[in-house]
């Protein structure tokens, strides 16, 4: 499987960049397009699903992907914001189809499909980079 990507010539270097240190083949045709070479298991939807989203709302799914259920609270404690904070990016992003939620009693519990699920280690690793 492939991806091609161009665009401005600053972001594609940097995605080649980052792409390479993951461990992923490149092929490059020109400074302005890039043809990154992923490994047949890499579920090349998962990870552009995730990179699509803003930095606040990657980090709270970050944090998600590191329970099996979380709450906002359990989320505010990894993040360092507040509850109400994290209550308000896991809606947004059970609102966006990024995440399921089940209330039980007072409490809401969040989680992630495995089918979207990549390895936390691999994300953090990615998303510190970009």
């Amino acid at each position: 499987m492939s991806l091609i990507v161009k665009g401005e010539k600053e972001k594609v270097r940097k995605l080649a960049k980052i792409a390479k240190d993951l461990g992923l083949k490149i092929l490059l045709f020109s400074e302005e397009d890039v043809d990154i070479k992923f490994s047949k298991d890499f579920d090349l939807e998962k990870f552009l699903r995730l990179i699509r989203l803003p930095p606040n709302l990657r980090e709270t799914y970050l944090a998600l992907m590191k329970f099996d259920k979380a709450t906002a609270q359990d989320i505010s404690s990894i993040t360092g914001r507040a509850r109400a904070v994290e209550a308000a990016y896991l809606n947004r992003l059970k609102d966006g189809n990024y995440i399921q939620k089940e209330k039980v009693g007072v409490r809401a519990y969040f989680w992630v499909e495995e089918k979207y699920r990549l390895p936390p280690s691999f994300l953090e690793n990615f998303f510190k980079k970009v």
